[in-house]
């Protein structure tokens, strides 16, 4: 087994996405890696999150949920000593939005030890970019002495917050490919839900205003006449979303709820087409999940996603999230062309095929090794 730092990271909650990333890192560092969980699950998460080999601990702590802005906020006690118990040589922090995470950096500040911030923010996702949350950020970023970042859009905006660019390692937000690449069959899938010839648009995630599912329902509604809509996920805005759709497309939709991780594999399946049409948006790994499956994407130019696997990368198109024509001629374009929707899905499956967990993992150990070098100058 390779050696390496005896990272400790810091992050939110267990999520089905994140596990094998995890799972990777275990594979490279063994014991020498360990997670301190600030909670179990957040009130606007519902996922059944299969455990990992891998060394986990979740902190005590006080837990807080703002519905209005979709924001868990955790403060925890005994950070220090879970650095200690560990006795790591790195600590890693999932982001700063979270008083926890300004805990942990003032803890391993304390004990002399390199800081390495794992952040997706980018110039378009963030809640507030000016003022005295813009300092507060750049007072982190600063602090930090290496950087993961999900992408290019999150790079770049590190660098925009005070970072230097040789100490980014500019990372792909990566899910388990083969779980999607495997699934069911598409045949197989179209049957088991009773599919004949009607095309199948699907979106996956909660069902809140910043998912952007208005702008999919409306924006289809204006595309074809015929098209259904599959919605997968839920949120408190599902009756919303419910009613509007039984208004524009009449008879064409179908709401799934939440469905389980090892179910997604059929529903992709199944589908058409795969629409990522969030307002604001960090990453978005149903992009990863939907081009794993083979299917063509169309997705917001305002997720952090967009910009490494759709523009330029003949996979997909691309929109902005605040059109709904825009988002209707690109859905007029996608369903009214099967060779396109061939190519951009095999383009799309052999591009995530390559920036799977396990580079990604390896990319996590480079952001460590970076934080131990620049501390030892």
């Amino acid at each position: 087994m390779k050696s390496g730092p005896r990272v400790l990271l810091v992050t939110n909650i267990p999520t089905p996405y994140r596990m094998p990333v995890y799972q990777e890192v275990h594979r490279l560092l063994g014991d020498d890696f360990k997670i301190a969980f600030l909670a179990s699950s957040e009130a606007n998460r519902s996922w059944d999150v299969a455990r990992a080999d891998v060394a986990c601990c979740i902190l005590p702590g006080k837990h807080l949920f703002l519905a209005r802005r979709d924001w868990a906020l955790h403060v925890n006690v005994g950070m220090a000593k879970a650095i200690r118990n560990h006795r790591a040589t790195v600590v890693a922090v999932a982001g700063y939005d979270n008083p926890s995470y300004w805990l942990a950096l003032a803890a391993a500040k304390l004990m002399r030890l390199p800081v390495v911030l794992w952040s997706g923010s980018h110039g378009l996702s963030g809640r507030t970019q000016r003022g005295p949350v813009r300092w507060l950020k750049e007072r982190f970023v600063r602090a930090a002495d290496a950087y993961l970042s999900y992408g290019s859009m999150a790079a770049e905006y590190l660098v925009e917050l005070g970072a230097l660019r040789g100490r980014i390692v500019v990372g792909s937000n990566a899910v388990e490919s083969s779980v999607f690449a495997n699934g069911t069959a598409r045949d197989t899938a179209r049957n088991e839900h009773r599919i004949g010839d009607e095309q199948i648009v699907l979106f996956s995630g909660q069902l809140i205003e910043r998912k952007g599912l208005e702008v999919l329902i409306r924006a289809l509604g204006r595309a074809s006449s015929s098209a259904h809509l599959w919605v997968v996920g839920n949120g408190p805005d599902r009756e919303k979303y419910e009613r509007l759709a039984s208004e524009v497309l009449p008879g064409r939709t179908r709401f799934f709820g939440h469905r389980k991780y090892a179910e997604l594999p059929g529903i992709y399946a199944a589908a058409d087409v795969f629409v990522m049409p969030s307002l604001v948006e960090v990453w978005g790994l149903v992009l990863n999940e939907a081009m794993a499956s083979g299917l063509p994407v169309i997705a917001s130019r305002q997720a952090g996603a967009t910009a490494d696997l759709v523009i330029g990368k003949d996979t997909g198109l691309a929109f902005d999230a605040n059109s709904v024509d825009d988002l209707a001629a690109q859905l007029r374009k996608m369903l009214g062309d099967p060779a396109l929707r061939a190519r951009y899905g095999a383009n799309g499956r052999e591009l995530v095929s390559r920036l799977d967990t396990r580079r990604y993992a390896a990319d996590f150990l480079k952001a460590a090794e970076l934080a131990l070098a620049a501390r030892a100058r």
